[in-house]
């Protein structure tokens, strides 16, 4: 049989290594529009502050298949999927076949039109090419602008604090801190930034970006207050990747909704990661569930009802953030 796998994240990986286990005779390609996927996407930003070398935060696939001999289309963006033939189509014009799929093609960040005419003025960390492209600028800068809010913002926060930058933190009320994530409440993170010299805004809506001729850029907020700084680093929240299905006839609402089996509208195609909109049998309603640890747990569940088991993922969101973190947020600077 064989199996198409789209992504190469801790969800793909492991669905592939599940379906090897499974069924022997797997003919099995996983695609990527990246070079080189096979990297840990939560130990980005330890790998932008020097905390974690590019090789330490790189794994090979093969040990992770657990021997698994797998194809693998690198560098080719995937622009549709024709279910009816199934066939997936890249934007070279190349065509491949598939017997059962799998959309582990993650997600991407939600770039608002302010900042889309700012956006060569700014930096964001969606894959290792960005990260790479943001630690080298960082190295010449030496005060930055860091833009949005939630966990992921704070961690490009602490990388930039590790890497001795001056920080002026950018972000709203509804932003900042909206759930109490890793049990860890909004005044401890506003003490924690103050207590190591965070400049934070906490009502900062941006008016507009000015560049200093060159020389950095000037962020001028709402109420006429302004800040000037080498770099800007936006940090915005992220929806699933799946522009590329606008016209597959699968079902999609805010990411590809799945049932508690991760089976698609489609027989023959699933979905893991942070491109599931999974179905939770507690509340009857479809749920984004994002994380590295949680898309490994769906990755299996897919792999194993691809070759004909019938298992469902049940959706935890706080243990695998505890363990993604490893540490309480504030306990990791």
């Amino acid at each position: 049989m064989e199996y198409v796998i789209l992504g190469c994240g801790s969800a793909a990986l492991h669905a592939a290594k599940t379906i090897g286990e499974e069924d022997p005779k797997a003919d099995i390609t996983l695609v990527s529009w990246e070079l080189s996927p096979f990297y840990i996407r939560p130990a980005l930003v330890d790998f932008l502050s020097g905390k974690v070398s590019e090789e330490a935060f790189f794994y090979k696939p093969a040990g992770i298949l657990g021997g698994k001999q797998a194809k693998f289309e690198l560098g080719r963006r995937v622009v549709s999927v024709v279910p009816d033939k199934n066939i997936i189509r890249f934007s070279d014009g190349g065509e491949l076949e598939y017997g059962f799929m799998l959309i582990s093609t993650g997600a991407r960040p939600r770039i608002e039109p302010f900042w889309l005419a700012h956006r060569e003025k700014v930096h964001t960390i969606r894959s290792l090419a960005g990260a790479v492209r943001l630690k080298r600028s960082l190295s010449q800068a030496a005060t930055v602008a860091v833009v949005g809010g939630g966990y992921q913002a704070l961690e490009v926060v602490r990388a930039c604090h590790l890497m001795n930058l001056k920080i002026s933190y950018l972000t709203q009320p509804n932003l900042f801190w909206p759930e109490n994530i890793g049990g860890v409440k909004q005044d401890e993170v506003e003490d924690k930034l103050e207590s190591v010299g965070i400049d934070l805004w906490r009502d900062a809506r941006v008016a507009d970006v000015i560049d200093r001729d060159g020389r950095g850029y000037r962020i001028i907020a709402s109420d006429g207050m302004s800040v000037d700084v080498d770099l800007i680093v936006l940090s915005p929240k992220h929806d699933p990747n799946i522009d590329f299905l606008e016209d597959s006839g699968l079902q999609l609402h805010r990411g590809v909704v799945v049932s508690e089996e991760l089976r698609t509208s489609a027989s023959n195609i699933y979905a893991a990661g942070d491109v599931a909109q999974v179905y939770d049998p507690k509340t009857g309603i479809n749920r984004l569930n994002f994380g590295w640890l949680s898309a490994r747990e769906q990755g299996i569940v897919a792999g194993s009802n691809m070759v004909g088991r019938n298992l469902i993922y049940v959706r935890d969101e706080e243990t695998f953030f505890t363990q993604l973190a490893g540490k309480k947020p504030l306990e990791r600077w």
